[in-house]
């Protein structure tokens, strides 16, 4: 079933755009958990608009990040070990952001500056990661 006419789409191109739409709605996914779902109380419409467009927003880098790990693995015919001692070739994003909210960074402060290290316990398997999205550690220590 469709608003489009048999013109503009066929019977093919409705039955592949139905089946696209469970990847579309598998982004939203993580959006339902507890930590997002709760009440969020905005005065007018407008802010919630612009709080639609932050979520699309979330959700078009959640999908990059998965995309660019997903492909690294595959190029590299690589795996990562997610919690649970789980060996996955094509990790979620709820995985992924799972993994790397474990990163702590330890701050030592001398007189006037500070500098910023990753403790010598950080997962080898989330440094991977990192090194999967593109990054590496550097990231949590260049100072801002």
């Amino acid at each position: 079933v469709t608003n489009e006419s048999r013109e503009k789409l066929d019977d093919r191109s409705v039955l592949s755009q139905y089946k696209n739409q469970s990847r579309a709605e598998m982004c939203f996914r993580f959006l339902k958990q507890p930590l997002f779902v709760r009440g969020i109380f905005l005065k007018t419409p407008r802010r919630v608009e612009a709080l639609g467009y932050v979520i699309l927003l979330a959700v078009m880098v959640a999908a990059f990040l998965q995309r660019r790990i997903r492909k690294a693995l595959q190029d590299q015919n690589a795996t990562i070990l997610a919690p649970g001692n789980r060996v996955l070739d094509r990790p979620t994003v709820t995985v992924i952001l799972d993994m790397l909210q474990y990163i702590s960074v330890v701050y030592l402060h001398h007189g006037t500056h500070t500098e910023r290290y990753l403790p010598t316990n950080t997962s080898p398997e989330i440094l991977k990661l990192l090194r999967l999205a593109g990054y590496d550690e550097r990231i949590y220590l260049a100072r801002t």
